[in-house]
């Protein structure tokens, strides 16, 4: 008997053989149609929970060929599995074929993050937001580096088109409020706060980036007026790892 593994991957490949071999527009049996039918097979493959059953596939394509999505899949199997060095190979090639593609860009972000060029990273992000402009992904990582640097009406503007696309999560909201704080604009800095209270999944670590707005704020009775209610809660979940989990980066 063949083992699950085994079966899984036949099923997965008599499943996707057969729209390949049906639409494949080379001559069957010659070199392009191999090629066409093993480029859809990794496609498919990649893109599903099981894409590590595509690296054969995208390993025996990827030395052939310039074809962009082969590259791409190639550099993404890479970054997935850890191989920085390879996934920064294969985007390049990537690029070489199709710099305009956003997919390749926000990869291309992606993997220069994960290899400390953050500099690069945003250059790559800011070119997929020309082709895509409300890409939730690429939006957020690049608020995320303006944050970093302090670039604050970049952040605005980043995370603001950000929650035109997205539900508000609590990292946008602390992170918002941060960047209109640093420029000024308090009061919508403390409405910001107070709507990361209704989204927060612990009611604890959301109010404690509002007390600390309203102590550098000079406002200490309403600090207090949240310490309390804060300390009085945190009573309740001393103990508990899923109620005091570790803040966000976002909070200050």
């Amino acid at each position: 008997m063949k083992s699950p593994i085994n079966m899984r991957y036949l099923l997965l490949i008599l499943c996707f053989l057969m729209p390949c071999v049906a639409y494949a527009e080379a001559v069957p049996g010659t070199e392009a149609w191999e090629f066409n039918v093993s480029k859809a097979i990794a496609i498919e493959l990649a893109e599903s929970s099981v894409w590590n059953l595509a690296i054969p596939y995208l390993r025996e394509l990827s030395p052939k060929t310039q074809d962009w999505h082969v590259l791409f899949l190639m550099a993404k199997v890479e970054l997935q599995q850890g191989d920085l060095p390879k996934a920064q190979s294969f985007i390049e090639r990537a690029l070489e074929a199709y710099d305009t593609n956003p997919r390749i860009l926000a990869l291309a972000g992606n993997i220069a993050i994960d290899t400390g060029r953050t500099e690069d990273a945003a250059q790559y992000y800011e070119k997929t937001l020309l082709y895509q402009p409300n890409h939730v992904g690429v939006l957020t990582a690049l608020a995320r580096i303006r944050y970093s640097q302090q670039q604050w009406s970049e952040v605005i503007v980043l995370t603001e088109r950000l929650l035109e696309h997205a539900l508000p999560t609590s990292e946008m909201l602390v992170r918002l409020a941060a960047a209109y704080e640093s420029t000024g604009v308090m009061a919508k800095a403390e409405k910001l706060l107070k709507q990361n209270l209704e989204v927060h999944p612990n009611r604890v670590l959301a109010l404690m980036p509002l007390e600390r707005f309203y102590r550098r704020q000079h406002q200490i009775s309403k600090a207090d007026e949240i310490a309390r209610e804060r300390k009085k809660l945190q009573k309740t979940t001393d103990g508990d790892s899923r109620h005091m989990r570790a803040l966000l980066p976002s909070s200050r």
